[in-house]
């Protein structure tokens, strides 16, 4: 979670720059028109999933925002159009099929009647630093996390 990610960099968790919205382009897209219009911005915004992104990016263009010279974008999955988008979007990747196969299982072993506890699973993420991320602009230095 970005959360402990934060807690992890020893960066303080900012409530008010979290937005947790619905699977849904428009309430991403929503929450960062609401984060931009702060006087005290972020500078770069971590979504996660590709909805939020896709939300994201739409807001940011209406807005006019240079990716990442006026605010960073870092999206959740790789999706195929990620790659395609300029400037190329900068991705926290994860296996989706390594993801498909469990998921499969347990749903299998649910269906037919497994009452066991639920675990957690923790797959390893990969960071692919493309072209929407920069360094802060001198004036913000703050991260929000639209979609969490």
């Amino acid at each position: 979670m970005p959360a402990e990610a934060l807690r992890a960099a020893g960066i303080p968790r900012e409530a008010e720059l979290i937005r947790h919205t619905g699977y849904d382009r428009t309430w991403a897209r929503s929450a960062v028109l609401d984060l931009m219009s702060a006087d005290d911005r972020p500078t770069a915004l971590l979504t996660t999933d590709n909805v939020a992104t896709l939300g994201t990016l739409d807001a940011l263009l209406d807005l006019g925002a240079r990716i990442p010279d006026d605010v960073s974008v870092i999206g959740f999955d790789d999706a195929e159009w990620a790659t395609l988008v300029r400037p190329r979007l900068s991705v926290v990747g994860q296996p989706v099929q390594e993801l498909g196969g469990p998921a499969a299982d347990i749903l299998v072993r649910r269906i037919n009647g497994s009452t066991a506890r639920p675990r957690r699973h923790t797959l390893r993420t990969t960071y692919l630093a493309r072209e929407s991320t920069g360094p802060a602009p001198a004036r913000l230095r703050r991260l929000a996390v639209p979609g969490e």
